[in-house]
């Protein structure tokens, strides 16, 4: 009966140890580890419980085993809380880094913002003062038109009175050349009626003596 119960019993011993290559094998890796994986750790227990059941005289190295199990289940859980922190600080400093590039990044765009903004208010300042001086420019030119414009036409008041004395002055010496042939008419006729009143009264006188001469010519015949 001792053989039969003992390979019986190694044969339970086979199948618990399958079932613990399974339960191993089956088990999710260790977070960020590279062979470690997680088990069970009731699962864990109760099989080494059957297994020290089935080998007693192995019962001391199961105990062991399990300890070392244990130990090797603390340090991966330690790897892995070392892990999990060397994940968090690095995502903080992530997080922090990112955060001052965006600080860095809104400074710099609240930076251009505020060139643009001087920029275009420098622009509009030149632009209006290009406008101040366009309009002062126009100012100035159409002061300029306006002033010749008055001056010439001044000057032509100026030609159109000179003109009109001109024509005034004209006809005063045509008025007065007139007169003056008027006069000289008048003069040219009373002279020449004085000549001819004179010329008549000596023919008179000399037609007289003629008839007295003829006269006394007939009375000797």
């Amino acid at each position: 009966m001792a053989p039969r119960q003992s390979r019986s019993e190694i044969t339970q011993c086979v199948s618990v140890i399958r079932d613990l290559q399974e339960l191993i094998v089956s088990s999710r890796r260790a977070f960020m580890s590279g062979n470690a994986c997680v088990v069970d750790r009731q699962t864990m227990l109760d099989k080494l419980d059957e297994l020290e059941r089935c080998l007693p005289e192995a019962g001391r190295q199961a105990n062991e085993s399990l300890k070392s199990i244990d130990a090797y289940e603390e340090q991966i859980r330690q790897e892995c809380t070392a892990k999990v922190n060397e994940a968090n600080e690095k995502s903080r400093r992530i997080a922090a880094a990112a955060q001052q590039t965006e600080a860095e990044a809104q400074k710099k765009a609240n930076n251009i913002a505020a060139a643009a903004a001087a920029s275009a208010s420098e622009q509009q300042r030149k632009a209006e003062e290009e406008a101040r001086a366009i309009v002062e420019s126009g100012r100035g030119e159409a002061a300029r038109i306006v002033e010749e414009a008055q001056r010439h036409a001044n000057a032509l008041v100026a030609q159109e009175e000179i003109m009109r004395r001109a024509r005034v002055e004209v006809k005063e010496m045509q008025e007065a050349t007139q007169a003056q042939l008027a006069q000289l008419r008048r003069n040219t006729f009373d002279y020449l009626d004085n000549m001819l009143a004179q010329t008549d009264q000596h023919l008179g006188g000399l037609i007289n003596e003629l008839r007295m001469e003829r006269n006394e010519l007939n009375a000797q015949r």
